[in-house]
């Protein structure tokens, strides 16, 4: 069979090279040298421990194999290299296959006893291969040899290949995988890498544990991430029995659904479980696609519960409180409500835009002040969203946003005593701005209800009224440097204050 001529040329230079001491010797520094600098750098890892080998044993053998003392045995070092060049190439070639089309972003890693039951079918094989073409090894008593052997090795290990086994029975079936979710006995945790003695878990404290595959057989586990990834997820909630079960759904259900990485497929549930001795027992029911972040979210879902049922005012019992100072409570809850009365119409008679009001119209509309608690980053009105009431900040910090097509921008802060919202509460106009809580804030809530009684009997006080809007729109734009509208805002917003209200 004649070959190419070029070909030829190629076979005979790595021919020569092989056999140069000095080429071996460079290309084994180089090798090394790499293997060291990649394991501490970005450097590409390419498996070259058999690669290192077989320029070792083909050194060892140009250099000392021509020895009359063990010239008997010359050929074994060569045929040895030769297999660690084989072991190479093919670790080389494996590794490259896993990382092209199986270790690719977005798919599961293949576990460590998986690659190795693969190698090491390879080795295997290639051995044979060797010692049967350049050894000449009958390989019939090989086999009897090695079995026998294995024999002898099996019962010094027993507990190790029980490992072994049990580990190869997990990838047979793939109860489950790198990434899922699984409790096994008392530990709960991430499967994280599965060899041929243990399996291991992160729990979510961030601790490893490894569990002997031995132990998983032979007991019952649970996985999260099967059959699908979708976890549901559940807590109870004690709520007072004055709350309307179907308030209570609304404002819970409203939290979760606010919440981004909660799924709104399969939807939440609110079930009313029990009625106990000092509180009306909810379950509350939602679905996570991720079984790892169930802990959190919780925290996250009753952090904002807290907030969202103290403004819808939905109390969370205490018992000794409800059964041994009932009527010391309400005593309280009445004299805190006259102070906060007061105070409020202090502030309201603080600001220019209630100035023409009477003192009695702003005792009455202390009256129908609602104080609310928000906590960070929720949001207290939407931009576009329809309004009816004015919010005067009691205690905190908000920030005002701007939605800019895809893009949101802080245009500026409100603080204590600042109120936003007075288009909204006096012509229902959509929120031109998002207001959210920096920090925990404490908000005075008017609607436009209270108003209309005042207005519908003094009418009068719509121009009063339109005049400070105007002016307070003016100064706004004058601030923001827009232009200023060219007709007479006051008398439009006189009109529009009439129609919403529905002044003749």
């Amino acid at each position: 069979m004649h070959m190419h001529p070029l070909v030829s040329l190629l076979v005979t230079s790595l021919q020569q090279c092989l056999s140069n001491p000095p080429v071996l010797s460079v290309a084994l520094v180089i090798l090394v040298i790499y293997r060291q600098l990649s394991q501490k750098s970005k450097l590409p890892k390419i498996p070259a421990g058999f690669l290192i080998l077989y320029l070792l044993l083909r050194l060892l053998w140009i250099l000392f194999g021509r020895f009359p003392f063990i010239e008997v045995w010359a050929k074994w070092p060569l045929i040895g290299a030769n297999i660690a060049l084989a072991w190479g190439i093919l670790n080389i070639l494996f590794n490259w296959v896993v990382n092209q089309f199986w270790q690719q972003p977005g798919k599961l890693p293949i576990p460590r006893i998986t690659r190795d039951f693969i190698l090491a079918f390879g080795y295997a094989f290639l051995t044979l291969i060797f010692l049967r073409v350049q050894g000449d090894v009958n390989l019939t008593s090989l086999i009897t040899t090695s079995a026998v052997l294995t024999a002898i090795v099996g019962l010094a290990a027993q507990s190790t290949l029980t490992s072994f086994f049990a580990g190869l029975i997990l990838q047979i079936d793939r109860p489950f995988q790198i990434r899922d979710w699984i409790t096994v006995g008392d530990y709960t945790g991430e499967v994280c890498g599965i060899n041929w003695k243990s399996t291991q878990l992160i729990t979510h404290e961030e601790e490893m544990i490894f569990i002997p595959n031995v132990e998983i057989i032979k007991s019952n586990f649970r996985n999260y991430s099967r059959p699908t990834p979708n976890h549901l997820a559940r807590f109870n909630l004690g709520i007072d029995y004055d709350a309307p079960p179907n308030k209570v759904r609304e404002v819970i259900l409203q939290v979760l659904r606010e919440h981004q990485e909660i799924l709104q497929t399969p939807p939440s549930e609110i079930r009313l479980t029990a009625f106990g001795e000092f509180a009306i027992n909810y379950e509350v029911r939602f679905w996570t696609g991720n079984y790892g972040n169930e802990p959190r979210l919780k925290s996250e879902i009753n952090n904002k519960l807290w907030y969202k049922l103290r403004r819808y005012g939905i109390q969370i019992p205490l018992p000794t409180r409800n059964i041994r100072l009932n009527h010391l409570e309400k005593s309280r809850k009445e004299r805190r409500a006259d102070r906060t009365r007061d105070q409020i119409a202090r502030r309201l008679e603080a600001i220019p835009l209630f100035a023409p009001l009477a003192p009695n119209e702003r005792n009455q509309l202390a009256d129908e002040v609602t104080r609310l608690v928000y906590g960070h980053g929720e949001p207290i009105v939407r931009q576009g969203e329809a309004g009816n009431s004015l919010y005067l900040i009691e205690q905190g910090r908000c920030e005002i946003l701007i939605a800019d097509g895809p893009e949101t921008r802080c245009v500026g802060h409100l603080h204590a005593g600042d109120l936003f919202g007075e288009m909204s509460l006096l012509t229902g106009e959509p929120r031109n701005a998002t207001v959210r809580s920096v920090g925990d804030s404490v908000v005075f809530s008017l609607s436009s209800e209270a108003f209309r009684t005042i207005l519908i009997a003094n009418p009068t006080i719509c121009q009063d009224l339109a005049n400070i809007l105007a002016q307070r729109q003016e100064a706004r734009l004058a601030e923001s440097g827009e232009p200023r509208p060219v007709s007479n805002p006051a008398g439009s917003l006189v009109d529009r204050i009439k129609a919403f209200f529905g002044i003749g």
